[in-house]
């Protein structure tokens, strides 16, 4: 356990969680390509972390009924739209394609004042497994992502294509994250400009990511 300044504990206590979420900021469109991965930053007043990379969506989505459409995440290519229903506090989706597999999400904490069941933060519980390599692969991954739909129409997927764990110190500004060597980060007004693995050479700013609440950085 690292010992902590009584400032540093005000600023990670946040509705009785000490967590701070950053993320570098996402694509203009949204959808960032297959290539593209994205890092975010999950500092614990603990002095554990997490740094993962993945891929980050930022985008819309409108709810007709039982319908949710999605914006198409490639030029040229047709919207996502889906069946959606809600059972025992769960949240089901059917795409519109042949032989179409149902998604089950469960709602991570409390239930929002909306009048929209849809609103909140979801994470899958339940996918159908496939039989081709690569589709498995990809349900996986899924399996880790958090889907986020405001009330105001936005719609943010954060989905983990890999981890790193490790630790923090705010006394040094040092971070270390298996199995690369400690590096440092520093404050940029309510960002961090972090050295990045996996030897500090390259260096970004990372913002607080508002669909995980309110936070500020270490």
């Amino acid at each position: 356990m690292h010992h902590r300044s009584d400032a540093c504990n005000r600023t990670f206590l946040y509705d009785g969680k000490a967590r701070s979420k950053l993320s570098r900021r996402p694509l203009d469109s949204g959808h960032p390509s297959k290539d593209a991965l994205a890092l975010w930053w999950d500092f614990r007043a603990d002095g554990t972390l997490t740094l993962n990379a993945g891929g980050i969506v930022n985008s819309t989505y409108k709810l007709s009924g039982t319908t949710l459409t999605l914006p198409a995440n490639e030029p040229g290519a047709a919207p996502g739209v889906f069946d959606v229903h809600f059972s025992n506090g769960k949240l089901y989706t059917t795409a519109h394609t042949d032989h179409p597999p149902t998604m089950e999400f469960t709602r991570i904490g409390p239930q929002t004042n909306s009048d929209s069941a849809i609103v909140g933060t979801w994470r899958p519980s339940n996918a159908p497994h496939a039989n081709d390599p690569e589709q498995e692969e990809l349900r996986n991954r899924m399996m880790n992502m958090t889907v986020v739909y405001g009330a105001d129409g936005s719609y943010h997927v954060r989905m983990p294509v890999k981890s790193f764990e490790g630790h923090w110190d705010p006394a040094t500004h040092s971070y270390k994250v298996k199995p690369y060597p400690a590096l440092h980060y520093q404050r940029r007004g309510n960002g961090l400009l972090i050295a990045l693995p996996p030897d500090g050479k390259e260096k970004h700013v990372y913002l607080p990511d508002s669909i995980f609440g309110p936070t500020i950085a270490p």
